[in-house]
């Protein structure tokens, strides 16, 4: 001893071949002139809580190395499965085109959405492999922001067309077309909240919303909504919403049902882009889903309105279930 206090040192002894793992602290007893006449030494055995701390660590490594290996083997038979598929529905579209009777053609179109769907499940199952695994990369550049929302529109257009859903477009005037972002993830999270809109309306429309809602130095805070006029969402599940494998309403035909994997996906990839998804729903009545982004961006410049148009004008084109997406339908909004 040289006078310090020992606190928590760990001492192995084995008695009868079993190792016994004992705390000590020790502390020095001292005489009026400061010199060391002896100890006060405390023994604890904490052999057990040794065992249980081991036990939990291998517990905890062997999970990890489960984890690792469901990643690995997902993402392996995802790749696996998705390639003869893409096969599958290249030869049905093909056969589509050959002028089979209207019997057999519908049956065929039944047989491709079922694996337009079971692709659609193997795309999500791999993209949440990448995110748990941490590999989800982001690739930001310039983009056009109308392209991607025409793009993302384009895209549900045919679904929404055999609904005879009307989808809408409304970009807020001042907010810019040119921004730095990853123009993928962002196309990828409005794809999946178009078409989780889509899917649980019946009668209406889906609104896609842009607006601008400040500037900060040199990058634009841009706010997305889509809004639908679908079967809402319970409150109970509001606060579920976002996991994984949650379904948004389970009382919903079973034609609509998924694996829950879309939002939960857009949720990701919306906090790795900097924001925070958000909804709100009022059962029967529709939902709304929300969020927010800051990217640097080329500011529009301003321009005199008219004397017609007030400031809180937007240029608004929208994709119309009869008429497909047509940019002709701009117009201005009072």
């Amino acid at each position: 001893l040289n006078g310090a206090e020992l606190v928590g040192k760990k001492t192995h002894l084995v008695r009868n071949g079993e190792v016994i793992v004992f705390e000590s602290n020790i502390r020095p007893i001292c005489d009026y002139n400061g010199e060391i006449i002896g100890a006060i030494s405390v023994f604890r055995d904490i052999t057990d809580s040794e065992v249980y701390s081991k036990s939990l660590q291998t517990e905890r490594d062997n999970a990890e190395r489960s984890a690792v290996i469901k990643d690995v083997f997902l993402a392996n038979i995802s790749h696996e499965i998705r390639t003869p598929m893409n096969g599958i529905l290249g030869l049905t579209r093909l056969v589509l085109q050959s002028g089979l009777a209207p019997a057999q053609a519908e049956q065929l179109r039944h047989a491709e959405r079922s694996g337009q769907a079971l692709l659609s499940l193997l795309n999500d199952l791999l993209e949440v492999s990448k995110m748990e695994a941490g590999e989800l990369q982001l690739h930001p550049a310039p983009s056009s922001l109308e392209a991607l929302l025409e793009q993302s529109v384009r895209s549900h257009s045919l679904t929404a067309q055999e609904k005879d859903l009307e989808v809408l477009v409304t970009i807020g005037m001042n907010v810019p077309d040119q921004v730095i972002l990853d123009g993928n993830r962002l196309s990828q999270i409005l794809n999946n909240l178009l078409g989780n809109a889509i899917k649980f309306t019946s009668v209406g429309q889906i609104e896609l919303v842009v607006e601008l809602t400040h500037w900060a130095g040199h990058q634009a805070c841009l706010h997305f909504e889509v809004r639908d006029t679908g079967v809402g969402i319970p409150d109970d599940r509001l606060d579920s919403i976002f996991a994984p494998f949650v379904q948004t309403n389970t009382t919903f035909s079973s034609e609509n049902s998924g694996a829950g994997l879309g939002l939960a996906i857009a949720s990701h990839l919306v906090e790795r882009l900097g924001g925070k998804l958000e909804v709100r729903s009022q059962l029967g009545e529709g939902s709304t889903f929300s969020f927010s982004l800051l990217c640097p961006a080329q500011s529009v410049p301003a321009e005199p309105l008219p004397a017609c148009i007030t400031p809180a004008s937007v240029s608004c084109w929208g994709a119309l279930s009869h008429q497909g997406l047509s940019k002709a339908l701009r117009a201005q909004l009072g």
